[in-house]
């Protein structure tokens, strides 16, 4: 198994203020919605072949990308319906300006571990503009325990553009969004499935604009779907929140390997 996603960096920010943001008249409501919630999301990310170690071109292996973009969103309850609805706008950039090499080799150095050799050959900068709709919707629920959801999400832009639908089950004590439940202590296990189908990846194959860059994967050797997995636990209590994740993916192209990676989350309100 080969870990590609190398590392990567969120902090988010959820309050009713950002609804004045003029963004967010580009972004789906609606009169009939039974809650609706607005946030801002600051993101890097950076990706690497298998092995850091070599500086030569990394053939049959993906390329080196970074990425730092700024997000603003809204979430939109239907509470009969028992589904949300989200939208954003993402912007930002793909390249060395996204300081994937320095933040990795400071990573490196701190840890005493081996230096990246390659990131000279990186996806070159380009713009991120991208528009996503993503759909939650209960299928099943039982009491506060066990609940069910469907999910569907649609990215379209220079960074991503594909198409996703899957499931999300959870376990434990969890509030319904649906039913106003305001429980202070949440506890619960997820699993979350899905299948992709990719129409462009900047970060495999570069960016839309800007084709200087040395290596990237043609659209022909992309993998056209690709399933995602993710298991994690959460633990809310009033004001914090905190959650660890496991992600697996299949390979994203032709001679790529299955990747998995981990990460925390952690949240205060």
């Amino acid at each position: 198994m080969t870990f590609i996603y190398t590392q990567g960096v969120c902090l988010e920010l959820v309050n009713p203020v950002f609804r004045k943001n003029p963004i967010h008249k580009i972004l789906l409501s609606s009169p009939h919605s039974s809650a609706e919630k607005y946030g801002i999301r600051i993101e890097t990310a950076a990706f690497t072949p298998t092995s850091i170690l070599s500086d030569s071109i990394p053939y049959t292996d993906r390329p080196y990308a970074a990425t730092m973009t700024l997000n603003f969103y809204q979430m939109t309850y239907f509470n009969a319906l028992k589904m949300k609805l989200s939208s954003g706008v993402q912007v930002g950039i793909l390249g060395p300006a996204a300081f994937g090499k320095e933040i990795q080799t400071g990573i490196h150095r701190v840890t005493n571990n081996s230096l990246p050799s390659g990131w000279q050959r990186q996806i070159q900068n380009d713009l991120i503009l991208n528009y996503a709709v993503h759909l939650d919707k209960q299928l099943v629920r039982y009491r506060s325990l066990i609940a069910l959801n469907g999910v569907g999400e649609v990215n379209i832009g220079t960074s991503q553009t594909n198409f996703s639908v899957g499931l999300d089950l959870s376990f434990g004590h969890k509030n319904n969004l649906f039913e106003g439940e305001l429980n202070k202590f949440q506890y619960y296990l997820y699993a979350q499935s899905k299948l992709k189908a990719v129409g462009y990846d900047a970060s495999l194959m570069g960016g839309l604009f800007n084709r200087s860059s040395v290596y990237t994967i043609p659209y022909s050797e992309i993998n056209k779907l690709v399933g995602e997995q993710h298991l994690g636990i959460v633990f809310q209590f009033p004001h914090v929140y905190f959650g660890a994740d496991y992600g697996f993916i299949t390979p994203e192209f032709s001679g790529g390997k299955s990747h998995a990676w981990g990460g925390i989350r952690l949240g205060f309100y």
